[in-house]
This record gives C-alpha cells, structure tokens and sequence, in this order.
C-alpha cells in the first residue's frame, strides 16, 4: 500500500480542487493510504471526494516580509513571476515554508506527491526524492521550458520568438531565491540549473485537450477531465420571443454591468448563471427578458436549446462545450482566462472578447457568432475527434503507471 499525498499551496476554494478530486475518486483508500494537504481545508471538507481522508493545512507565506521585492499583479509576466508573488521572492519567507513541506511530506511518510498547483510540494519532493506528479488543466503545469514561456504569447510573437528580457529576469530572481534557501537547508548537493527544475522532475497529467492547452500543444499527458454531473436543475428561459442566450460568469466579473445593460437592451431570452451572486445582485440583474440565478443547470439540456454562449473562458466550460461541438463567446477576466481565451481565438475555437469590460460590444460578438461558420465546423470536428474514449489517456491510467511499489 502506497502512501499518496495529494497538495494543493497557491489558490483557494473548491474549483483549484477539481483536478485532486478526481485523483481521490481514482485512488480507493482499500489500495491505497492517501492524505490531501490543501491552502482551503474549509473548502475540502466540503467536498465528497475527500470525506475519508485525513484533510491538513499546507503552509502559507509570510508575504509580508520583505514584501517590496514582490511583483505587482499587473506585472505576473510567466510562472516564475506568480511564484515570485507567492512566496518566493524572499529567503526569508520560502526558506520556513519548504522546510515545513519537507517535515509535511517526511510526516506522512509520501511515497508519491501529487501536485495541482503547489510547487513548494514539488520543490521538497524533489529534495526528498519522492516521485512527484503535477495535474491540473494546462495554466498550473507549465511546460518545461527556459526561461519559462510567457503569459501573453502574442507579444513574444511581436518580436519574433526572442524571449522578453523581464522573462528572463522573472527566472533569474526565482532560482537565485530558491537556491539559496536549498543551501539552508543543508540539501549542499543540489542546485537548481534553472526556473523550471522547481518541478522538471514530476510527471504532467494535462487535464485538457491538445487544442486549448494554455501553452499551446505540447509532449504530455492529455487526460480526460471528469464533468460535474451533480447539477440537474432544467434550464427555465424567460417566456420571451428571440434567440435562447446562455450566460455563465463569476459574481465579480467585471463584464457584468456592461454585458447585463447590453442584453436587456436585446430583449433576446437570457439565462444567466452567476456563481457566488448576492440576493442583491441576483434582484439587480434579473429583468424581463434577463432570468439570473447562482445555482448550476444542466449544461446538456443548454446546449440542445440555444446557439449563444457567453462565459468568462473558464476552462472547464470551454472543455465541456467543445466536446459537444460548440464556441463559445469568452470574455476572460484573469491572467490564466486570458490566456485560455488567446489559444481558443487562436485555433478558430471560439469568439474571445475584450478582457476590458468597458470594451464589450456584445452585438458584434454575437453576430460572428452567426456568420462564421468556419469555427463552428472547427467546433464540431474536434468534438468527433475526442468522441472515442481511447482519445485522451485516463486518470486512472496515468496513476497507475507513475505510482511507485510500496
């Protein structure tokens, strides 16, 4: 029986435990003995598929100290930067927090780490020797690359694939950080050649398609991502005449007071889903033509009844539509959205919209949606392509094969 650790470090709430969910489904506690360390244990225990585990909290920075060489969130450039802003622009601060990954993994005796986005597990993995594996949809399992590849690929293609000097920079500050705290703690015989050897050493489960992977296609593993089937409320349209448009976004999207204003000005029926709305805004939002509510429906009865998607490029949505053939309008509101949207827009998979709210026009958006049929045939094609299981690798089957004796 093989100890599992599963870790989650950098983010919060149940949605950045999608990918460890699926992993305790995969690993029954008969075969295995397997633990979740987490930054969200309130959201774990929430959770069904971690409800015979032993549930612990990961350790979080002191991003206080020294908290100037931090960069600002307008400046997270590539990975490198997003650790930098999480703990690893500072001796002071990563040096205690790998040391207590280090006590953590040694604690619970890991014979195998399992990562979705917490590379400070990864980091003392490596340290400790324990085979590690990194799993999430694409943004939190970058590829192993030097200087690690930027998060806004259409400037880099601006200057003709030459790498963008702050990326470079970004890369230089992490190793040097990170080696220094290696030295500390008295692990003298490693040293980090570059930014990607934080988690070169793990396997990568890529819980996404080839054509909407963040960084574009790469030599990993595509696995198939299991869908929430837990949402069974029918979808109720506004009894207005026009065409069916589905909308699907975070309470604090910023698009939703222009895209709202816009679509009540159509009188076209609207569904929208907002996850985490107020009473307050589902009463401000909710009109005539406009019906709004936080709880979930059922995607598959959506898709048989309208042709208009509107979503913040959240990857799992995006996923879930395409394997049933349909684009849809993204309007990203985040670095890791942002991208997505680039590489859906990119392979004719989509309508990316603006990532500035106050540049919406969402008539335009829709007529494309109407008039290019183009994607919509590029749509439907790669949901044939994926429609024979055997098309993406299971999550079982990664386990399996990466899963040391024990």
């Amino acid at each position: 029986m093989a100890n599992v650790v599963l870790c989650s470090e950098l983010e919060p709430g149940a949605r950045f435990l999608a990918g460890l969910s699926e992993c305790a489904m995969k690993l029954p506690s008969d075969d295995h003995n397997v633990r979740l360390v987490c930054s969200d244990i309130t959201a774990a225990h929430g959770l069904s598929a971690f409800e015979n585990l032993s549930i612990f909290q990961a350790p979080r920075p002191n991003l206080l100290i020294d908290c100037d060489s931090r960069p600002k969130k307008n400046r997270i450039k590539n990975y490198s930067s997003l650790l930098l802003r999480n703990g690893y622009h500072s001796v002071e601060v990563l040096t205690p927090l790998l040391r207590t990954w280090l006590h953590l993994l040694a604690t619970l005796d890991a014979d195998m780490v399992i990562a979705d986005h917490a590379p400070t597990a990864l980091l003392a993995g490596k340290l400790l020797m324990i085979p590690c594996a990194m799993v999430g949809n694409g943004y939190n399992v970058p590829p192993n690359t030097a200087p690690l590849p930027s998060f806004s690929p259409w400037k880099t293609s601006a200057t003709n694939g030459v790498a963008q000097p702050d990326l470079v920079a970004h890369d230089t500050h992490l190793l040097a950080v990170t080696n220094h705290s290696i030295k500390q703690l008295e692990f003298d015989k490693v040293e980090l050649k570059d930014a990607k050897d934080i988690y070169s050493h793990a396997a990568q489960w890529v819980t996404s398609l080839a054509e909407i992977d963040h960084y574009g296609y790469r030599d990993v593993s595509y696995v198939a991502h299991l869908s929430d089937s837990s949402a069974v409320l029918t979808p109720v349209w506004p009894e207005v005449p026009g065409s069916n448009i589905f909308v699907q976004l975070p309470a604090d999207s910023p698009h939703i007071p222009y895209l709202f204003s816009q679509l009540k000005e159509r009188n076209d029926p609207v569904l929208a889903v907002i996850e985490g709305a107020s009473d307050e805004l589902l009463a401000r939002l909710n009109s005539a033509n406009i019906r709004v509510q936080a709880e979930p429906v059922n995607m598959h009865q959506a898709i048989e009844q309208c042709r208009f998607f509107i979503n913040n490029s959240d990857h799992d949505l995006v996923y879930d539509l395409l394997l049933k053939g349909v684009p849809a309008v993204l309007l990203p509101d985040s670095t890791d959205n942002t991208l997505l949207a680039y590489r859906v827009a990119k392979r004719q998979l989509g309508f990316a919209g603006s990532a500035q709210a106050d540049r919406l026009d969402i008539n335009k958006l829709l007529e494309k949606v109407e008039d290019s049929d183009q994607i919509w045939a590029n749509a439907s094609r790669l949901s044939l392509k994926y429609s024979d299981e055997d098309a993406l690798a299971r999550l079982q089957d990664v386990i399996a094969a990466e899963l040391p004796l024990s």
